[in-house]
């Protein structure tokens, strides 16, 4: 995984001969020109003891000392290795991870606009390290990368759980374990042969403490137990099968010459004779032996992942190199020879023949399960903001890095949450106390430096102040905080949490949304805000009637902007909603791309749509 080699190399730059090695190989260095660098290291760490310095990477750094080719690509992946090593010496880890999936390299964004399973399942697993990376900071917010790198190594050893990637159109490949609650319309269950499945027993040898073993039949052998264990899983896998379940029995495996008895649960159902069983003997043909794909065929496959791979990163040189290589291959595919190949010919191009306003057309997997889908209200939001960045963040969960923005947000979010339930069980409101809980919220992922940090507490301190005084002085009644709710507008159910719902004097309804960030929006713009309207809605499904009123509490500028609720004017917002809703439906994340949109969008890095000057 070129991510942790990255990683690995930022850790360790004089001893990841290895991952230097890995990332040459990927980036398409030929194992000759590697070669030439790996011996004149070795030759330098000859007297060095292991564990050392290897001197991979600082022999790679004088490749032009070298009587080698593809200098150019050497160079290209030198200015990468030390872009990230420079960068990680100011940066979190999360920070330096998120900086080398989505800037530094082309590992997300390769899968991200590919719609090959594959590379679905990749993002889902880059996802879920991003996610590792965010925990062990929280947890671990001092140590240094080669802790995270351990950490990393001990998690390995173990079965993460992530996202199950099931396609209706595939073959899903599955463990028995795996496949627990799920259903297929045809089922296969291989090496139903001897000491293949059942797998034999293995005694282990250890001690199991007396509170452990209270309530176990220690009458039965353990060789019985794990038996018994195979069984269910037997049957677990049988069971997966909604129409129709194939039992494989290889009777011979390579390697033996001998055929294989038949697993014992074969048996035990009795396959030879079982009216419920159709027994087919399949006989392998000559054509079912296949061999390795043909050398052309490898070598053009190879070189044209390295080509996408070094356009991806904007390497245009070695993408250049790799484009005249295929024209080579394809060369010699047609004479047999290299004889009269014209490199010079493959470089010649038109201009007036490129024409990028098209997109090819085809049809494309769903990303979208219509029957399970829901959104947030804030959801819709981004999609008016940008279908596209809607599409990274709530279709595709993208991850984005921390913003202090953010972590400030849900620090005081998380205070005046707890301070109004503290109100609801009759506690007094104090300052002092509401204060305190700062230090017991706060989140550090995102702080570069400390007058940063605390500059941004300081901030907090004045809204909890902010929100203090306002909680002491409002008149209306508390009815719930974090309030559920699911409501269907048009084809798709949002659902989400009020922030605070009240009472006013009068009886009437009246709901609160707080808000960390400076910029305050008009009592226009309240009025048909997406997300105040789908509260509103929500509050006339739980309570029976729309809110008189719905507001925008902007708790560090102690502004509230307020917006008296009608049904005309949620009627007129749920329109707009809904013509989004379709277009959500029917997939539509064309980039409506701007100056001051993408300035702050956090997946600058892997959109081509992106404008970057006024």
């Amino acid at each position: 995984m070129d991510l942790l080699s990255f990683l690995k190399i930022t850790s360790s730059p004089l001893s990841s001969g290895a991952e230097v090695f890995r990332l040459l190989k990927s980036h398409g260095v030929v194992e000759k020109n590697i070669a030439v660098i790996t011996h004149a290291a070795h030759k330098k760490a000859r007297h060095v003891y292991d564990g050392q310095d290897d001197y991979v990477l600082d022999t790679l750094r004088k490749f032009d000392e070298f009587d080698i080719t593809q200098k150019e690509e050497i160079k290209e992946l030198i200015e990468q290795i030390d872009n990230i090593i420079t960068f990680s010496s100011t940066a979190t880890i999360s920070q330096l991870v998120y900086k080398i999936m989505m800037s530094y390299s082309d590992i997300y964004k390769k899968s991200i606009y590919s719609e090959k399973i594959q590379d679905k399942k990749n993002i889902i697993l880059l996802n879920k390290f991003y996610e590792i990376t965010q925990e062990f900071q929280d947890i671990y917010s001092d140590e240094p990368l080669s802790e995270f790198l351990i950490h990393v190594s001990i998690l390995g050893e173990f079965e993460i759980e992530i996202q199950d990637v099931l396609f209706e159109d595939a073959v899903n490949v599955q463990t028995l374990h795996k496949s627990k609650g799920k259903e297929f319309p045809i089922v296969f269950i291989t090496d139903l042969a001897e000491l293949r499945f059942p797998v034999s027993y293995k005694e282990r040898t250890f001690h199991v403490p007396q509170k452990l073993m209270r309530g176990v039949d220690r009458t039965i052998e353990t060789s019985q137990l794990h038996l018994e264990e195979e069984r269910r899983l037997f049957y677990v896998g049988m069971t997966r099968a909604m129409n129709m379940l194939f039992l494989l029995y290889p009777k011979k495996y390579p390697g033996n010459v001998n055929e294989k008895e038949p697993s014992q649960f074969l048996v035990e159902l009795d396959y030879e004779k079982n009216p419920l069983i159709k027994l087919v003997d399949f006989k392998e043909s000559e054509s079912m032996n296949m061999q390795a794909e043909e050398i052309i065929d490898r070598v053009k496959a190879d070189l044209q992942k390295e080509a996408a791979s070094a356009i991806n990163q904007l390497n245009l040189k070695t993408a250049i190199h790799r484009i005249v290589e295929l024209a080579r291959v394809k060369h010699f595919e047609k004479y047999g020879n290299f004889d009269n190949f014209d490199s010079q010919e493959v470089l010649k191009i038109n201009i007036d023949d490129i024409n990028l306003t098209e997109e090819l057309t085809g049809d494309k997997i769903p990303l979208i399960n219509k029957e399970s889908f829901t959104l947030s209200p804030s959801s819709i939001t981004a999609y008016s903001d940008c279908p596209l960045k809607f599409k990274f963040q709530k279709i595709l969960r993208v991850p984005s890095p921390s913003s202090v923005a953010l972590d400030l947000g849900n620090v005081v979010h998380a205070i005046t949450e707890e301070v109004a339930k503290e109100k609801m069980k009759g506690e007094e409101i104090v300052e002092e106390k509401a204060l305190g809980k700062i230090k017991e919220k706060w989140i550090f992922n995102s702080y570069q430096s400390q007058s940063e940090e605390n500059t941004a507490t300081q901030r907090a301190e004045g809204m909890v102040k902010t929100y203090v005084k306002w909680e002491k002085e409002t008149k209306n009644e508390l009815v719930g905080l974090e309030v559920p709710f699911d409501v269907k507008i048009g084809d798709i159910t949002f659902t989400g949490r009020i922030d605070r719902l009240e009472k006013n004097p009068d009886g009437k309804y009246e709901v609160v949304d707080f808000k960390s960030g400076k910029t305050v929006k008009s009592k226009n713009k309240a009025k048909i805000d997406p997300q105040l309207n789908i509260y509103a809605k929500a509050v006339e499904k739980l309570k029976g009637e729309l809110p008189v009123k719905a507001s925008l509490f902007y708790v560090e500028k102690d502004k509230m902007v307020e917006y008296a609720v009608t049904e005309e004017s949620v009627n007129e917002t749920m329109d707009t909603i809904i013509g989004m809703t379709k277009e959500i439906l029917l997939e539509n994340f064309e980039a409506t791309p701007s100056y001051s949109a993408c300035m702050f969008c956090s997946y600058q890095s892997i959109c081509d749509a992106k404008v970057t000057e006024e």
